[in-house]
């Protein structure tokens, strides 16, 4: 006996669909007569609490869930960045130096396309390394308000740097601390000697 048409026989089997009975097609409605639809009782189906809402979603609501779901989707540990691995190994080589135990500050340049992932690498990367991270966000300029003037952008960068190398936050146990600055303050464009006494 063939065993090659048995083993094609028995596959046929367990493929072959079952036929079943279609069943009947509704009757179609006449062409001239209404659709008549019942909707009593209709409201009771939903829920006492539901409402709809009075008024669509304003712009703010809309960049509040935007920003919800990209810290969200943020990544959370090494593995899950989109750098290439040979530049997380010198970034996390140039944070495990030996130079940082020193106490003395080091500088670091990070250089690329904007949107490619180098301040949350950077982040990533920093925490894993029991750094506590701090970003400087360039504030906008304040304008002459009757007889008060606001700080400048240099004296806040200023400030922040001193907050944030003299005096450490109560609620964090790390012992290092790396200092993000993405946007340099403006003025420091005309002015590079004032940036560099800064730093």
């Amino acid at each position: 006996k063939n065993k090659w048409t048995d083993l094609e026989l028995e596959f046929a089997n367990l493929v072959a669909p079952n036929k079943r009975p279609r069943p009947p097609n509704p009757p179609k409605p006449k062409k001239d007569s209404p659709m008549k639809i019942d909707l009593d009782g209709f409201e009771d189906e939903f829920d006492e609490d539901f409402s709809f809402p009075s008024s669509p979603p304003t712009k703010a609501t809309k960049i509040m869930d935007l920003s919800k779901i990209m810290e969200t989707c943020n990544p959370k540990c090494s593995s899950e960045l989109s750098v290439s691995k040979q530049k997380q190994n010198e970034i996390v080589e140039w944070l495990t130096a030996e130079g940082t135990s020193s106490g003395k500050p080091r500088i670091m340049i990070l250089a690329g396309p904007s949107g490619c992932g180098k301040t949350v690498a950077l982040r990533v990367l920093a925490e894993e390394c029991d750094y506590d991270v701090v970003e400087w966000l360039t504030p906008v300029d304040s304008l002459f308000i009757g007889e008060y003037q606001g700080l400048r952008q240099s004296d806040k960068f200023i400030e922040f740097l001193v907050r944030a190398t003299r005096y450490s936050s109560l609620f964090s146990k790390r012992k290092r601390r790396l200092l993000v600055v993405k946007d340099i303050p403006n003025i420091y464009y005309f002015d590079k000697d004032d940036f560099h006494e800064a730093l």
